[in-house]
């Protein structure tokens, strides 16, 4: 089982008074609990939205493997059960937490939506325009 002092030791420093890792590194930026959840076990949902693979992992009373008397520390206490972290990779290699959670990745998913719906609705403009 990984302690707080491991992953503060392997991923530290962080900002003073915080578990924000402070970097460098493809952490930099986030809560330490975030390379906890992405080299621990695997997400409990995975979906690619526009070209970009989220990594969710529901939140219940603690994660699994995680030490009970380190929770609060790491502030996953701000998220209640049933909620969500979700963790992406951008292109450079950086790992980060979704903003917003579980409504910004709903509002992406149906930005994409709208997206495919116009890209269906020109594509069968330009057909009738070839038609005519």
């Amino acid at each position: 089982m990984t302690t707080l002092g491991e992953l503060r030791e392997r991923y530290g420093p962080c900002h003073e008074g915080t578990d924000i890792i402070k970097g460098p590194g493809k952490y930099q930026g986030e809560m330490l609990y975030v390379p906890f959840l992405w080299e621990g076990d695997s997400a409990d949902r995975e979906e690619y939205i526009d070209g970009v693979d989220y990594y969710i992992y529901f939140v219940d009373d603690r994660p699994e493997g995680f030490p009970p008397d380190e929770l609060l520390t790491l502030s996953l206490d701000d998220l209640s059960a049933g909620e969500a972290v979700v963790l992406y990779e951008r292109d450079d290699g950086f790992v980060c937490e979704l903003s917003g959670g579980l409504a910004t990745l709903a509002d992406l998913r149906r930005a994409e939506g709208e997206k495919e719906e116009a890209q269906e609705e020109d594509a069968d403009e330009a057909r009738r325009d070839r038609d005519d």
